[in-house]
């Protein structure tokens, strides 16, 4: 393939296919889910313990399929009544862990973000905030 001589597949560099696959389907990098799942595992916040749910979830919130059949064909055939009952209390952890843990910073971010974006690009930049 052009242009990938220097780089291993599979890996899930910043701009990597991958990462831009990944992205695509889940709306954030594997990082950026990585770290929320460790963040809500901190504080307690896991429904249960399986990662594919957590995909699951992400994976609804980015695309918000417009019916269950939909929902069920984005997530590889699975019973919609299935999915719904391990998504949505991890799409409720994830909620929950803007209240529990000091995810917005100090850094002036003067544009509204989503929970994800605004953890990726504020919380390494400045110190974190004990007005939340």
């Amino acid at each position: 393939m052009i242009g990938r001589a220097s780089k291993r597949l599979g890996t899930l560099a910043v701009g990597s296919p991958e990462d831009k696959r990944f992205r695509g389907i889940f709306g954030v990098s594997a990082y950026v889910a990585q770290m929320a799942w460790a963040m809500m595992e901190e504080h307690g916040l896991l429904p249960d313990h399986n990662f594919h749910h957590f995909l699951w979830a992400l994976a609804f919130m980015r695309t918000y399929p417009a019916n269950d059949h939909a929902l069920s064909q984005l997530l590889g055939g699975s019973d919609p009544k299935t999915i719904n009952k391990y998504m949505w209390p991890f799409i409720q952890a994830v909620f929950d862990l803007n209240y529990e843990s000091e995810v917005v910073s100090d850094f002036p971010c003067y544009f509204h973000l989503p929970f994800f974006s605004s953890l990726a690009l504020c919380s390494d930049i400045a110190p974190k905030s004990d007005l939340f």
